[in-house]
């Protein structure tokens, strides 16, 4: 399970029984941090936080991203990398750090899952991500009959990409109150 904007407390433990967790705070708000949280029921075998180069607008927050190992039977890996892209900020500086996501993902060989909140809604940053998912090889999970992916003057801002994986289930889940995005689910497994 991939969040953007899960809120956590060292006090307070996350509350899904049999999960292990990776995060990367960007906001601490009244002694509560926020930020991306990847959540498995298996252990990762390595993980990294990584906060974006620029913040939201000239005094905001960093975002965050989460990139996460997870390791097959046969000691290949499956690299997760979840992402909260920055939001207001000009086109030049959500290139930037989405040229960052080709740098931490490039040099993975093998299954590869890339999504989250990609703020993506002109076209000028749909482009830019497109460019570098297809750099990656990766393929757009499509959501066309299950409901309707969270957008912003008509372009969308969630997104799961993917790589040697078989997509087996899509679907925007819009009848309840988690958010103000629509949860995504979508069931992969491994090629083999």
């Amino acid at each position: 399970m991939l969040f953007q904007e899960a809120g956590f407390q060292d006090d307070h433990h996350f509350e899904l029984p049999h999960f292990s967790y990776d995060g990367a705070a960007n906001l601490e708000f009244r002694k509560k941090f926020y930020g991306v949280l990847t959540a498995s029921r298996v252990e990762s075998h390595d993980a990294k936080a990584y906060l974006s180069e620029g913040r939201e607008s000239l005094l905001g927050p960093h975002k965050s991203l989460l990139q996460s190992y997870y390791s097959f039977e046969d000691g290949s890996s499956l690299l997760i990398l979840n992402v909260h892209a920055i939001n207001f900020r000009e086109n030049q500086r959500y290139s930037k750090e989405l040229e960052r996501f080709l740098h931490l993902l490039k040099e993975h060989k093998g299954p590869m899952i890339l999504a989250g909140d990609f703020n993506s809604w002109n076209q000028k940053r749909m482009d830019k991500l497109l460019k570098i998912t297809q750099e990656l090889s990766l393929r757009s999970v499509t959501f066309e009959k299950t409901g309707k992916v969270k957008s912003f003057m008509g372009k969308e801002l969630d997104f799961v990409f993917y790589r040697e994986l078989e997509l087996v289930e899509a679907e925007v889940i819009d009848d309840h109150k988690l958010s103000d995005h629509h949860p995504l689910f979508v069931r992969f497994k491994r090629k083999i």
